[in-house]
Order: C-alpha cells, then sequence, then structure tokens
C-alpha cells in the first residue's frame, strides 16, 4: 500500500499526494517523475519504519563476572586480589 500517491495536477503535469491528500508543494513533473517521486517517499518512510541493529562490542556482550577476594583482619577487611 502506497502512502503518497501520484496523481494528475493539471495540463499534463502531475504532483504527489502526501498521506494527508496534501499536494507536495515542491515538486511539479511528468507521469513518470511523479511516480518515481512518490515510489522514493514511500521507501523512505518504510526504511524509516524498520528497526534498527545496533552491533554489540566485546564490552557490551562480555558478561564474565570480576571476582575479587577478600581477608578479613584486625583492620577490616582487605582486598586480597582478583582472580
Amino acid at each position: 500500500m502506497s502512502i503518497y500517491q501520484a496523481k494528475h495536477k493539471a495540463r499534463g503535469r502531475y504532483g504527489v499526494l502526501t498521506p494527508s491528500n496534501q499536494w507536495l508543494a515542491d515538486f511539479l513533473g511528468s507521469k513518470q517523475q511523479a511516480i518515481v517521486k512518490a515510489e522514493q517517499l514511500n521507501q523512505q518512510i518504510q526504511s524509516d519504519n524498520q528497526p534498527k541493529v545496533v552491533k554489540a562490542t566485546n564490552s557490551m556482550v562480555s558478561n564474565k563476572a570480576r571476582k575479587f577476594h577478600f581477608t578479613l583482619t584486625k583492620e577490616g577487611w582487605l582486598n586480597t586480589g582478583e582472580k
């Protein structure tokens, strides 16, 4: 289903109707030009509505937990290192 439509406007000239049935203000051309323009606008809408895929980086994908070891001393907990 097309949202933008090529339509005859006047004296052999064609325009493009928007989804709200308004003439596209900056376009007037031949029938073929109007069809191409309408198709371009419809494809642009479809590509804008496609879900975007975000490529994950290694730091985003890594769920490796960091393990820290602590030892309780008289002074409190001491970090004895990462393993």
